[in-house]
């Protein structure tokens, strides 16, 4: 069983390793990310440069929810 699992695993492994995998992998994570990355900052150099700085402020809710009613 265990010979078994170690020949499927490197067959695996081998297809997800092809160029064309690898592209439709790539393409399908950029996708999914797309909605985070369009709600980004449009000023995301000002953020760094803040950063950098050493000057981020944050702003925290302690009896926040996020909890929606139904």
């Amino acid at each position: 069983m265990l010979d078994e699992a170690r020949t499927f695993a490197t067959e695996f492994l081998k297809d997800q390793m092809k160029p064309a995998s690898l592209r439709k992998t790539l393409t399908h994570e950029v996708m999914a990310m797309l909605p985070i990355l369009r709600r980004l900052p449009r000023r995301l150099d000002k953020i760094a440069a803040t950063l950098e700085r050493g000057s981020l402020t944050t702003n925290t809710r302690l009896f926040a929810t996020s909890i929606k009613s139904v």
